[in-house]
């Protein structure tokens, strides 16, 4: 088997278990849905499962996994503009359709009315907004411990947040909104300075 037909087959292995798994988490609900469950309707064992998944939350996130580990990279390798910028770009080139509303609103209804999961996903902001201080004190030539990085990365993480309590409608419109309203507060911070 060719590297380029393994590489499809395991994302499709993958896609295959993540949609199996959200069905029945939406039917069933999550507490309600075991390992087992999905791994008979997706036609895998559990050891599969957990050869693409580590843990049953990241079934339900692993999208945001991917695309927040996109981001760092993104920001990371981008040395040519500021983080800010850099965000924007990286959003304007992000070619990834959302998922249907329906599918997406039955998810955050997922989150929201469960502890362990929107534990999970408040973990998983909080480990972006942790790289994004320091990447901001990098960039700035400030202390990591700094109140500026600290609050501009809680601001980045809050938009993240409130993106996927509200939904895609007015996605890039509050990631617009938040940018500015960063950008102006960098530069009355450094004018303070």
């Amino acid at each position: 088997m060719s590297d380029s037909l393994r590489i499809r087959k395991k994302a499709e292995t993958k896609l295959a278990i993540s949609t199996v798994a959200e069905s029945l988490f939406i039917k069933n609900g999550y507490q309600h849905t075991t390992l087992s469950d999905i791994a008979d309707a997706a036609n895998v064992s559990q050891r599969t499962i957990f050869s693409y998944f580590p843990s049953k939350e990241s079934i339900i996130f692993h999208e945001y996994e991917d695309k927040m580990a996109e981001i760092i990279d993104y920001l990371n390798e981008n040395k040519a503009g500021d983080i800010l910028t850099s965000l924007v770009t990286f959003r304007d080139a992000d070619t990834q359709t959302p998922p249907p509303q329906k599918v997406e609103a039955a998810r955050r209804a997922l989150v929201k009315d469960n502890k362990e999961l929107h534990d999970y996903f408040s973990s998983l902001l909080m480990n972006l907004e942790t790289k994004f201080v320091e990447l901001l004190a990098n960039e700035r030539g400030i202390s990591p411990d700094s109140i500026q990085a600290h609050m501009v990365a809680a601001v980045l993480r809050s938009s993240f947040n409130f993106a996927e309590e509200h939904g895609h409608d007015d996605h890039e419109k509050t990631h617009e909104a938040v940018l500015k309203f960063i950008d102006a507060g960098l530069r009355a911070s450094i004018t303070a300075s």
